[in-house]
């Protein structure tokens, strides 16, 4: 019986073990709850710094496209750019020409395959 009430109440075994299961697990649940919290702000602060790093490349990318479009466009004569600019301006493009060949020797080879497969019976 609970003491200083006004209704007495008797509680039967089953709700006993039913309390004592509920209390059991809701506990066990906060726990799981914390360590589930803790493992998403790790994953979280890991996500941030490589959002950070992304970020970051993706600013000196948006200038030097930018920087590409203006001497292309004639704003930009190369008397008027840093050294490091112009450098950065060559590397880029040696990158694009070198993806560029790879796409276009993959494309060869797959076309290469494509007349073989006609060709043979």
């Amino acid at each position: 019986m609970k003491k200083n009430k006004l209704i007495v109440y008797k509680e039967s075994t089953i709700n006993k073990i039913s309390k004592f299961l509920k209390n059991m697990f809701h506990i066990a649940n906060k726990e799981e709850n914390q360590v589930i919290l803790d493992n998403a702000n790790k994953n979280l602060k890991k996500e941030n710094f490589i959002d950070k790093i992304v970020i970051k490349e993706n600013k000196v990318e948006k200038v030097l496209k930018e920087l590409k479009i203006k001497y292309e466009n004639g704003d930009i004569n190369e008397d008027e750019m840093s050294l490091k600019d112009m450098d950065r301006l060559i590397k880029m493009y040696k990158d694009e020409t070198e993806k560029l060949n790879k796409d276009t020797e993959k494309r060869k080879i797959r076309i290469s395959k494509m007349l073989n497969k006609l060709n043979v019976p």
